[in-house]
Formats: C-alpha cells, structure tokens, sequence
C-alpha cells in the first residue's frame, strides 16, 4: 500500500474516535455543576409506585440492594443508607422531578426518604 493510503485508513479509523472522547472530556471538563447537583439531577428523572414483592442485593450491580414489583418495569435500586427502611410488602411511592421517596406500610405513610440528605463528598 502507498502511504497516502495509510494515511487516509490511519485518519478514518482514528479521527472519530478522537473526536467522540475528546467531546465527552470537553463536556465533563466545563460542566459547572458539583458532584452532589448531578447526583440529584439523575435521581430526579426516575418515577414509580409500587408494592414491593421481591428483595434482593443485585451482584452484577455492584451487590447493590434492589426492589421489585409484581410488574417486571417496578425496580428500583436502594442507597446503602436506606437499605434497612424497605421491607417486601411495603408500597414506595417516587414522584418524577421530586427527590422524596414516600413508603407506605400498612396503607399508612410510614417513612419520607430525602436524596438531599444523602451524604456525597463534594471534592470529586
């Protein structure tokens, strides 16, 4: 082969990749939000009610603890600090764009979870 078209099958095969992650880096780079704002932004978008039927630590998720409903669609995964507040029977109740999760027990409003009392460290 010449080396223009070395050149040219080197450029194509390099230049899209260069160019995806030197995006994603520009975009990690300048987005002033902290740690804790973008952490709240990706719990924010998540909504469901459901009884919960099924309790498990999830091993391929990093054995991350997680609640399931009759339907296969309810799942949602617990933070380490509210692992103790679920019990199968419970009904949980997320809004979306809300960061409260409700959970019922009984028919009756037994505990309100918060994600803006989650501890996150800041200087990440």
């Amino acid at each position: 082969m010449n080396k223009k078209a070395v050149a040219f099958l080197l450029t194509m095969t390099f230049l899209p990749l260069i160019c995806f992650f030197g995006y994603w880096f520009f975009v990690a780079v300048t987005d002033k939000r902290s740690g804790k704002e973008i952490f709240l932004d990706m719990r924010k978008d998540y909504s469901g009610d459901f009884k919960i039927e099924k309790i498990y630590h999830d091993k391929p998720n990093h054995n991350t603890m997680t609640l399931t409903g009759k339907d296969k669609n309810h799942i949602y995964t617990v933070e380490r600090e509210w692992e103790k507040e679920f019990k199968i029977g419970d009904s949980i109740v997320k809004k979306k764009d809300s960061l409260r999760i409700f959970i019922y027990r009984n028919q009756r409003l037994d505990t309100i979870l918060d994600y803006r009392n989650i501890f996150i460290r800041e200087d990440v």
